[in-house]
């Protein structure tokens, strides 16, 4: 089965699975915020979400990775979900809330060396750099000097 439609499989069982117990894979707020980050992307342009604990930031990621595979062309083998919290109970309930194909690429501040020695081995094997497929849309042209083209990088005060 090739991955795209493994992950249409996946995303309709875990929808079907989340609506039998009574809830939501992705809620409309979360879509929402999914859709404005997908444009900004489209723009180049950096995105970080800041939310409270179980404000639905999982969800938004959920359907972003989602999104950008199905319709944007990103393997979904490239999908990683990156926690900043190092308590493997937070990681447990991550990977609990992604597809399954995706449960293997949570990752929290603390094991973000076995990302680098994982994203290593698929350049070796010749698989996609986690991203390239981001950037395959002009941001190879700007996206990745963003920053040096802001005289401090914290000055986000005037984006690109």
């Amino acid at each position: 089965m090739s991955p795209i439609k493994d992950l249409r499989k996946q995303w309709i069982g875990e929808k079907k699975l989340c609506k039998k117990g009574g809830g939501s894979l992705v809620f409309g707020d979360q879509k929402k915020m999914a859709k404005r980050i997908i444009r900004s992307f489209a723009k180049n342009d950096l995105v970080t979400l800041c939310a409270p604990p179980q404000w639905g930031k999982t969800g938004v990621s959920l359907y972003v990775s989602y999104i950008m595979s199905q319709k944007k062309g990103i393997d979904p083998s490239n999908v990683f979900f990156i926690t900043a919290m190092s308590d493997r109970s937070w990681v447990q309930q991550t990977k609990s809330r992604v597809l399954p194909m995706w449960r293997k690429n949570v990752y929290h501040r603390n094991t973000l060396n076995s990302l680098e020695a994982r994203i290593k081995r698929m350049k070796e094997e010749k698989k996609t750099y986690p991203g390239k497929d981001l950037r395959r849309d002009g941001a190879k042209r700007s996206g990745q000097t963003k920053y040096k083209k802001h005289q401090d990088p914290s000055d986000l005060s005037n984006p690109l």
